[in-house]
């Protein structure tokens, strides 16, 4: 009986470390996926200054 209950547990154990590592790696690839679409939204600003500044460069230089 005990031998059956240590089986019992450590499946659960198993069942929740499992549980709680997919919960991480999903954590992980949403923190992820934000910070990736944080530094494209970052870089599409940068460009779009870079094209405004050197439109009002070159109307400034005309």
């Amino acid at each position: 009986f005990a031998i059956k209950m240590d089986d019992y547990f450590h499946a659960l154990l198993i069942k929740l470390f499992d549980d709680f590592r997919s919960l991480v790696m999903k954590l992980v690839d949403d923190v992820r996926v934000f910070l990736i679409k944080l530094v494209d939204d970052f870089w599409s600003v940068v460009d779009n200054v870079v094209l405004v500044s050197k439109l009002v460069y070159d109307l400034t230089a005309l």
